[in-house]
């Protein structure tokens, strides 16, 4: 075809690899990735008269470029079909199009040439359209949502929450800290940083104590909720007054003991673990936290010791050096490699090694 002729350059500054079509399995894959985003937004290619500015991806795709599309209605309908039936003729299986939200007024008219919605963020939707005769293998969206539940422990207490907003509102019931993780964020930072937002207390991530599944998340998704065990830095509660009602080291058994979580099996599972974990902890000679008026006395007749910091939990490049010794229960630690197959890095939760 005539695209084989054009010298197609793709900017692309995100080290993740993407996938648009399974290219191992006759049945479609339900969890995929799509391109990233400044894909759409950064292609360069040589321009064909009468086809949208696009490039062809290894799987013999099409990503049309968001920027060159036209910005009012007449145009894009005539050029999207006779780019259409060119991407048909040279077998193209498939076509991704990204609509900014300025120029929406052009998703009715994708509609009607045979695309389908996606995704959407707030400033974009994102369409496809399968051309092939074969079975659609363009992937899914992205189907679970990650969330974190964050325990840490002072003392045999642990730091808990009561909700100002949600269904616990006005119940009185504790809970840990939770929160969903960000776009590009890693979990261990997810659960450093609502730690932080909700109670005002700095901690470093120690390890994934436990890991439930459900299917009842916003918009029919599911979820993917991680369980973990933080060690705190500090002990001033500062709380979050727009999010939380109230926030306190509330005594473990406290916890534990209430009738809300007693009615759930599930929690009945997570409790026993966690009431596993706030006993090894106090009976770890490692784990020992210092009250704030005790380190910030230490800190004025020593300038030179290490003060708390103020970031998040950054993990250095390396393997985990915890061993299982170090940790009060068996579970997962993380750790921050590069990724040797692409550049970049990655981290990997995993039991000691």
């Amino acid at each position: 075809g005539l695209l084989s002729k054009s010298r197609v350059v793709l900017s692309v500054s995100s080290h993740k690899p993407y996938s648009l079509y399974s290219s191992f399995s006759t049945s479609r894959a339900k969890v995929m990735t799509t391109p990233p985003n400044n894909i759409f937004d950064s292609i360069r290619a040589d321009e064909i008269d009468g086809v949208l500015n696009h490039t062809v991806d290894r799987y013999d795709g099409v990503i049309i470029s968001s920027k060159a599309l036209p910005t009012d209605v007449v145009s894009f309908q005539t050029i999207l079909g006779s780019s259409i039936q060119f991407w048909k003729e040279n077998r193209r299986r498939g076509v991704w199009l990204k609509v900014p939200i300025e120029k929406s007024v052009l998703v009715a008219p994708a509609v009607e040439a045979g695309f389908v919605f996606h995704h959407a963020e707030k400033d974009y939707v994102m369409m496809n359209h399968w051309l092939s005769e074969d079975e659609n293998r363009m992937p899914l969206n992205a189907s679970h949502q990650v969330g974190v539940g964050c325990i840490v422990i002072n003392n045999g207490k642990l730091l808990m929450v009561q909700e100002k907003n949600g269904p616990l509102r006005g119940t009185g019931v504790w809970k840990m800290p939770t929160g969903l993780s960000d776009p590009g964020e890693d979990l261990y930072e997810a659960a450093v940083r609502e730690v932080f937002e909700e109670t005002g207390i700095e901690t470093e991530f120690v390890s994934i104590i436990n890991i439930r599944q459900s299917h009842t998340a916003l918009f029919g998704k599911s979820d993917l909720f991680f369980v973990c065990l933080l060690k705190p830095k500090n002990t001033t509660i500062t709380m979050q007054p727009a999010e939380i009602a109230a926030c306190e080291w509330v005594n473990a058994e406290v916890y534990l003991q209430q009738g809300f979580f007693k009615k759930s099996p599930i929690f009945g599972v997570v409790n026993q673990q966690i009431r596993q974990v706030v006993s090894a902890v106090a009976a770890d000679p490692n784990w020992v936290v210092i009250p704030d008026n005790e380190r910030e006395a230490a800190a004025s007749s020593s300038p030179s010791s290490e003060a708390v910091g103020t970031d998040i939990g950054a993990v250095k490049v390396g393997v985990n050096p915890l061993t299982s010794k170090d940790l009060p229960v068996p579970s997962l630690v993380v750790s921050k490699l590069p990724n040797g197959i692409r550049p970049g890095e990655s981290v990997v939760y995993h039991f000691p090694v």
